[in-house]
């Protein structure tokens, strides 16, 4: 064990920090440095690839049952099980007929409606490019006659 005098000597000594220069060239020349740039190496063990693997086995093997069931299939008729059951939940054909003949009927009336709706013109309006053009004549400038009996006339409004 070391003294208490020795202690505090250590302790009150000041420590000196190693240079930048020093340090970059210690980290720099390290063997270690070199060791980071090999990555790790795959351990992972592969199975042996063969013609007996696993996927060439289920492959075959799928090959065998579709030939089976091709060679001993049903022949296509109407008795055929498979076949019953997919006509019981088969829509008719006639209903489909029925069907689509609604439709067509449905869909000429939309049109014939649209076709309405798209020929609709609003009533043109005329307006003046320049309305101050009406004012702009003299009322003193016509002859015998010409003037206009405007009594009756009542001038709408925008809004009534």
């Amino acid at each position: 064990m070391l003294s208490k005098a020795v202690r505090t000597t250590l302790l009150a000594r000041p420590r000196t920090t190693p240079s930048l220069s020093a340090t970059g060239h210690r980290h720099g020349s390290s063997s270690t440095h070199h060791d980071e740039h090999r990555g790790e190496h795959d351990n992972t063990v592969y199975p042996k690839e063969g013609f007996f693997s696993p996927a060439w086995r289920n492959g075959v093997l799928v090959s065998v049952l579709a030939l089976a069931a091709w060679q001993y299939a049903p022949e296509p008729n109407d008795e055929a099980y498979l076949t019953r059951w997919i006509m019981m939940y088969k829509t008719p054909k006639e209903k489909w007929l029925e069907m689509n003949a609604t439709h067509a009927a449905q869909s000429r009336v939309v049109a014939e409606q649209t076709k309405l709706f798209d020929l609709g013109v609003a009533p043109p309006v005329h307006r003046l490019r320049f309305p101050q053009i009406i004012d702009q004549g003299s009322p003193f400038c016509n002859g015998i006659g010409m003037n206009v009996d405007m009594s009756n006339v009542k001038v709408k409004k925008e809004g009534k």
